[in-house]
């Protein structure tokens, strides 16, 4: 779909301009957005960064 796509985009940009939340990042496109209620839960920055990703439109030139 056009949203899974433009998440995608933002997370691969998140991907190229946060290296050092490379992994969290690599957590949640594992899995394709849709992370379960524990993996929200008990990872704050994994559950922070989606949240980032599906409320704020980011502006990488202020990373």
């Amino acid at each position: 779909s056009v949203l899974f796509g433009t998440i995608l985009v933002i997370g691969l940009k998140f991907y190229l301009e946060l290296l050092n939340k490379k992994r969290d990042l690599a957590i949640i496109a594992n899995h394709n957005y849709k992370l379960s209620d524990n993996d929200l839960k008990h990872n704050k920055r994994v559950r922070d960064i989606a949240m980032k990703l599906v409320e704020n439109e980011p502006k990488f030139d202020e990373v």
